[in-house]
């Protein structure tokens, strides 16, 4: 199973044993799973931007450079793959047919398509906006499903 994991996801891996709790053991899970080569794991520069961001936005000045480069640093030692921004061919060609409440959202949802993603796994419900392109679940329901590898 090919999956691609949006930065709800990620931000829970890299900060959420403190941050959020609750969400953290399955989505340590998850990573496991994409660790032990169980399913592929996708991500996107968007990603990676969307982790800076939210360093910036919530640890100190000071220190916010050096943890987003720490959370990018482990997030990249994981078995992943790295999929590149949309040209901008891809993003008009496909705009229309990704509609998606959050307009934010709308590139990853394209890009799990284009890489033939089985699943973006994420928190934000949003996304099943689109799951007749891209299945939506969230990391609880990729660990309860059948592998199909």
């Amino acid at each position: 199973m090919r999956l691609y994991l949006d930065s709800s996801v990620t931000n829970v891996y890299l900060f959420g044993a403190v941050k959020e709790p609750h969400r953290y053991p399955d989505v340590v899970r998850l990573f496991s799973a994409i660790s032990a080569n169980e399913v592929d794991g996708v991500v996107s520069v968007y990603t990676v931007q969307e982790i800076c961001v939210y360093c910036y936005e919530f640890f100190p000045e000071e220190s916010c450079a050096e943890i987003a480069r720490l959370a990018i640093h482990k997030l990249m030692g994981t078995r992943l793959y790295l999929v590149p921004l949309l040209t901008r061919e891809e993003k008009t060609g496909h705009a229309r047919s990704f509609l998606i409440r959050d307009p934010s959202d709308q590139p990853h949802v394209i890009l799990a398509y284009l890489h033939h993603c089985d699943a973006i796994v994420a928190y934000d419900e949003h996304f099943k906006d689109t799951s007749h392109l891209v299945p939506y679940l969230q990391p609880d329901a990729v660990l309860t499903r059948p592998r199909t590898r």
